[in-house]
């Protein structure tokens, strides 16, 4: 292999290995800077500069005996190989990220031919023309380089505020506004209009259909990506996940001293996807740690965070990232208290205030304490017995696990806030948050549409009831907190993203589905739109709070009668993130096998 290779070699791998360290510290939040990141910047350089020598050198092994512009390519080869792995990255990754698409196949194919043709013209320009070879390349590799090392010095975490010139506070606006009303949301993970509009149309959602009724409805934009715990939060906090910091399901503990990662193997993201491929290696061989994402993981406040600082009470019921369960003017159950009867003895802080943490785990459902009837009943059991039914659950592990697993958290949820809605009437806010309807989706949305027939020869078409079956749960679920709810209660009901196709499922953003009647609220027949960072801004309007400045979304004007607006005009602050959020301190909490064979079977970790 020729010198100017190696030389081409050297320069472009050190500039591609700064920035992929710059790269996958920006992009999966790996701050603050420190030691590790030096450590891991060198194996970046390395691996990148040994893969430009390998490209070289394979190229100077097919060039042998085949003329002068193959001989010239070798020295490119390098640095053209390290361009068409980003190439090929960007996409297959942002452009067509569909998995086993032989459309995008081809696309791939195309562009590696392309870019191999490219390299041969490339080549014949720098035997006519040696200052490319001489100093077109090196130049653009020694600025990359220097791009590179800027861009790592320089990086940081997005703050969670905007930094503002002069800080306006709610006090200085006049206080708060007391308007009287309550706020109760209602999730419902993963609810899409497809399913509800149907049921509707037959009278199978009474509770939906009443709320419809008598409110306004709208499609709910989302952002990308669709994991549920970056979106329940964005939900409470009006915030983007670079702001709030929760963007998955889990956390990473990353070797080399390096700080969590706030996503898992499976979705780092990297410059290239050989980076990408490197570290699930490094992960087969090692497995890295996965954490529970945590309550004191998320930077800025919620809505209970600004209502408690303001003296409003709130009923926080197993909202995503809520453990440990933080003090607060009224009740949080935090999102662990199902794994109670799981690992008791190690998880303080699954309820606040802790003298009801006794109460509330004895009330936790286990998936072996859950009755057969409730997975039965979603089913299309006709004509099988007993001993037929159980065969069914052998053919189907899977669905009755996971499905078995989300429904007794369900219920759990249920008698949960039954009983803080008892204990606790003072409520100003009230967020009851409902998981299993989205992965009913996640596991049958397949089988939905198979026809009815021949059901002893095609069991699978047994699944065909389930999603609008828990739909139709979901419903009951939805009508038992609204016996909570009087004249004064604005209720939202809602999901954080809706359901495309069992293909691309929810990753591409498809919308959720948005409700919201009660008090000021217009009945309005048409179906209108609201961005999922519309509804902390609105519900703070609603309570009468001054809304901040750095929250992404607006309040929701136009579902609300012009007249609260005259009595309670909108008012601006800066932020209410003048001070540290102040919860409880927690051990990082690493996930149970259980756990991880769970998400594992929803398709969230590999």
């Amino acid at each position: 292999m020729r010198r100017s290779a190696l030389l081409l070699g050297l320069l472009w791998g050190a500039a591609f290995g700064l920035l992929e360290a710059a790269y996958f510290t920006r992009a999966n939040h790996v701050f603050p800077l420190g030691a590790g990141h030096l450590e891991l910047a060198l194996l970046f350089v390395l691996a990148y500069v040994l893969l430009a020598w390998l490209a070289a050198g394979v190229l100077a092994l097919l060039a042998r005996g085949r003329g002068d512009t193959f001989r010239a390519a070798v020295p490119l080869a390098g640095p053209w190989f390290l361009l068409l792995t980003l190439l090929v990255t960007v996409f297959r990754e942002r452009i067509d990220p569909r998995p086993n698409d032989p459309i995008g196949l081809l696309g791939t194919v195309a562009l590696v031919a392309a870019m191999l043709a490219g390299l041969l013209l490339l080549a014949r320009a720098a035997r006519r023309r040696p200052v490319i070879l001489r100093a077109g390349l090196p130049g653009l590799g020694a600025a990359l380089l220097l791009g590179g090392g800027i861009w790592v010095a320089t990086s940081r975490p997005v703050p969670p505020l905007p930094q503002p010139q002069e800080l306006v506070t709610a006090e200085d606006v006049g206080g708060i506004d007391d308007t009287g009303l309550r706020v109760m949301l209602v999730g419902l993970d993963g609810g899409t209009w497809k399913i509800f509009d149907p049921l509707l149309a037959r009278g199978r959602l009474p509770a939906l259909a009443s709320l419809i009724a008598r409110g306004a409805d709208a499609d709910l934009e989302v952002v990308i990506p669709t994991y549920s715990p970056p979106l329940w939060t964005s939900i409470a906090c009006g915030k983007s996940a670079d702001r709030h910091g929760i963007h998955d399901h889990i956390n990473t503990e990353l070797p080399l001293g390096l700080p969590t990662v706030p996503l898992q193997v499976k979705w780092f993201r990297c410059l290239t996807k050989e980076t990408s491929l490197g570290f699930r290696l490094w992960h087969r061989l090692r497995p890295f740690p996965p954490l529970f994402a945590q309550n004191g993981d998320v930077l800025c406040r919620r809505l209970w965070d600004v209502l408690d600082e303001y003296g409003f009470s709130s009923l926080v019921v197993d909202w995503y990232v809520t453990y440990p369960a933080q003090p607060l003017r009224g009740i949080m159950v935090s999102d662990q208290l199902h794994r109670h009867k799981l690992d008791a003895a190690q998880m303080p802080g699954l309820v606040s205030p802790d003298s009801l943490t006794s109460l509330f785990a004895d009330m936790v459902v286990t998936p072996e304490e859950l009755p057969a009837d409730r997975l039965y009943g979603l089913l299309d059991v006709t004509g099988l017995d007993a001993a037929g039914r159980e065969a069914l659950k052998r053919t189907h592990p899977k669905w009755f696990r996971v499905i078995g697993q989300e429904m007794a958290r369900d219920l759990t949820t249920l008698a949960v806030s039954h009983e803080a809605f008892v204990r606790f009437p003072e409520w100003r806010f009230a967020g009851i948050y409902y998981r299993a309807m989205d992965n009913a989706h996640h596991l049958t949305w397949a089988m939905k549409d198979l026809p009815g027939a021949d059901l002893e020869q095609h069991p699978e078409r047994r699944f065909r009831t389930a999603v609008d079956r828990y739909y139709e749960y979901s419903d009951s679920l939805l009508a038992d907190a609204l016996r909570w709810a009087d004249e004064r209660t604005v209720v939202i009901c809602m999901s954080d993203h809706g359901f495309e196709d069992a293909v691309w499922q929810h990753s591409r953003a498809p919308d959720g589905f948005f409700v919201m009647a009660g008090g000021p609220v217009l009945a309005d027949p048409r179906r209108g739109r609201i961005h999922i960072y519309d509804v902390a801004p609105t519900v703070l309007a609603l309570l009468g709070f001054p809304v901040p400045a750095d929250m992404e979304g607006k309040v929701a004007r136009d579902l609300i009668d012009p007249a609260f607006w005259e009595q309670h005009p909108i008012r601006t602050i800066t932020t209410y993130e003048t001070s540290p959020r102040q919860v409880l301190k927690a051990e990082q909490m690493r996930m149970d096998s259980r756990t991880i064979e769970h998400l594992r079977a929803l398709g969230y970790i590999d």
